[in-house]
C-alpha cells in the first residue's frame, strides 16, 4: 500500500487507511464545524454533512437517527482529551437498548479510536 502525503504513522496510519477504504465519511452538521469541514474531503473520501437546517446539527443526532432507524453497521468514535463542559450528549435518547461490539481500539495521544460492530 502506498503512503499518501499526511498520512499519519503507526496505527493512527491504519486508521487512515480504514477511512480511505470507504466510499465517503457522513457526519453532523456540528461535528462539521468543529473540524473546519475537514477541509472539504475526509482522510481522502468526500465528506457528506447532514443537517435538517443550513448551517448549524452535530454527529450525535446523525447518528442516533442511525442507529434508531437500524440503518448503522458500524461506529467508530474518536474521543480526543478534551472537555467542553457542555455541548449535546451522544446517545442519551434511545429507543432501545443497542448492543455494541468492540472491533479494534486504537489509543494514540491525540485521541482514542474505537470502531464498533452494531450488533
Amino acid at each position: 500500500m502506498s503512503i499518501r502525503p499526511g498520512r499519519p504513522e503507526g496505527e493512527a496510519g491504519e486508521i487512515w487507511d480504514e477511512l480511505n477504504a470507504t466510499g465517503a465519511v457522513v457526519v453532523g452538521r456540528r461535528t462539521a464545524e468543529q473540524v473546519d469541514y475537514y477541509g472539504g474531503e475526509h482522510h481522502g473520501v468526500p465528506l457528506f454533512v447532514v443537517s435538517h437546517n443550513p448551517p448549524p446539527v452535530h454527529g450525535a443526532v446523525t447518528a442516533r437517527t442511525a442507529l434508531a432507524a437500524g440503518v448503522l453497521d458500524e461506529l467508530q468514535i474518536s474521543q480526543v482529551p478534551v472537555l467542553f463542559g457542555s455541548g449535546m450528549r451522544l446517545f442519551d435518547v434511545l429507543p432501545r437498548r443497542i448492543e455494541l461490539e468492540i472491533v479494534r481500539v486504537i489509543d494514540t495521544p491525540q485521541a482514542t479510536h474505537i470502531r464498533y460492530r452494531v450488533s
